[in-house]
């Protein structure tokens, strides 16, 4: 029982539990305000979608090709 009695134990518990109170109330929030940009537009008729890929992906036979190239 000494351990819970101790003042650095408390001390520390304390502020955890505020820090956490603290990370909660500033997080909580967060998600409504990083999507109001996509509700603006939403709500003018405008519809992001996510970008195709940069890169076109390399089927079996390409690779195997380019293998052949390179080690000889």
């Amino acid at each position: 029982m000494e351990f819970f009695t101790n003042p650095w134990f408390i001390l520390l518990t304390a502020s955890n539990i505020l820090v956490t109170i603290y990370f909660g109330i500033k997080w909580y929030h967060k998600p409504e305000k990083r999507f109001s940009f996509l509700k603006k537009l939403q709500e003018n008729g405008i519809f992001p979608t996510l970008r195709k890929p940069f890169f076109k992906p390399l089927k079996e036979e390409e690779t195997k090709e380019d293998n052949k190239t390179n080690n000889t």
